[in-house]
């Protein structure tokens, strides 16, 4: 199979499933035998490695940050801050070397301390880390601060979960305006929603056109998602046969952008 290189950002307002659909999309790309493969948790709250079934974290970029920077406080003016900081954030990378998949995640800073700076190194490390990887597969934190920011930034494809509310399509809508502003360029940009109940293909794809975003499709309410997560089980887990993992299948299968 010939290699691919994709960067792919999920997006979308905080509960939407934003989470739920990146271990998902994980799921699909193991089982279609995707190598070399980087999760990434950019939300400060850390739960991606949770659905995925990997429970402790050594070090995230925000701790790391913190430590480097105390570091550096004691330390001479030539004190080589990047490349430490460099080396450590590359040690915490999580390897599962049975599933083909690394999981890095980004944390938080101690208590009142600058976000900026753990956002500035996780870009920079994704920049660095893209030559190693085939995929990076990347669940931002809810909500917008990650566009204006540039976390986004030198991405290939950005998915835009929504749910059934209001609030999820204007924050979709929000994300076409902020794009435009900060020239943020992706080769696409798709919307898919998730836990609708009923066909709503028909308003999401009215609603995508306005924004000029694609509808590709949304993922149903499933009971047996909900009870993994309840019980603690990854969602690499979950059945092939489920009602969400199939119509995910259906969605990607239709749309040839992960073709190698």
């Amino acid at each position: 199979m010939a290699q691919i290189n994709l960067t792919i950002s999920i997006s979308g307002k905080g509960g939407t499933g934003k989470t739920t659909f990146t271990a998902l999309l994980l799921k699909y790309l193991i089982q279609n035998d995707f190598k070399n493969i980087l999760a990434v948790d950019a939300d400060p709250a850390v739960n991606l490695g949770d659905v995925l079934g990997i429970r402790v974290i050594n070090n995230t970029i925000g701790e790391i940050v913190d430590k480097t920077m105390d570091e550096v406080e004691d330390k001479s003016e030539d004190y080589d801050a990047p490349t430490l900081l460099e080396y450590k954030i590359w040690e915490s990378i999580i390897k599962n070397e049975d599933l083909h998949f690394d999981l890095l995640s980004m944390g938080k800073t101690s208590g009142n301390k600058c976000y900026c700076a753990v956002n500035k190194a996780l870009v920079a490390m994704l920049d660095y880390l893209k030559s190693f990887y085939n995929i990076i597969l990347i669940d931002m934190e809810a909500g917008l601060e990650h566009l204006s920011r540039g976390t986004d930034k030198n991405m290939d494809i950005l998915f835009i979960v929504v749910n059934p509310s209001r609030m999820s399509l204007n924050t979709a809508t929000t994300i076409s305006e902020i794009l435009k502003e900060c020239h943020l360029t992706f080769k696409d940009v798709y919307v898919i929603g998730n836990k609708f109940l009923t066909n709503s293909d028909k308003i999401l794809e009215d609603f995508c056109k306005k924004i000029n975003f694609k509808y590709v499709g949304s993922i149903p309410y499933d009971k047996d998602i909900e009870k993994l997560n309840f019980d603690g089980k990854s969602l690499l887990n979950l059945s092939e046969n489920s009602n969400a993992f199939k119509k995910l299948e259906e969605i990607l299968n239709y749309y040839t952008f992960l073709a190698k």
